[in-house]
């Protein structure tokens, strides 16, 4: 997706906890167009709620900025859909009874092993 700001388009991945309860260990790979090769988004612990991880700027020690929670007063943003050169490939995580859990670029989500 990117968000519409003065100094142009901002990429990043907004990522919705929609249970009751914090998720664990959360890992989200993605492919950008000309970076085939990033650091996946990983998440120690995500809240509940609707947050946004930036893509970092080039040079940055890091390849995504610390996820913060969308605000309404936030601009608005442009979801980039059906791209191959944009799009989440991978969401790994363990719920609150510690079970794995990843979903597929097709949002398939299968149940994994305990922890």
């Amino acid at each position: 997706m990117a968000d519409n700001n003065d100094s142009g388009s901002i990429f990043g991945v907004v990522v919705a906890n929609t249970s009751a309860s914090a998720l664990l260990d959360v890992r989200i790979q993605t492919r950008l167009k000309n970076a085939p090769q990033v650091a996946p988004i990983w998440l120690r612990i995500l809240p509940p709620g609707t947050h946004l991880v930036r893509r970092a700027n080039p040079g940055s020690m890091c390849a995504w900025e610390f996820a913060r929670e969308l605000l309404p007063t936030d601009k608005p943003f442009q979801p980039i859909v059906n791209s191959i050169e944009y799009r989440v490939i991978e969401i790994a995580f363990i719920d609150n009874r510690n079970q794995r859990w990843t979903t597929d670029e097709r949002a398939i989500l299968t149940r994994g092993g305990s922890q």
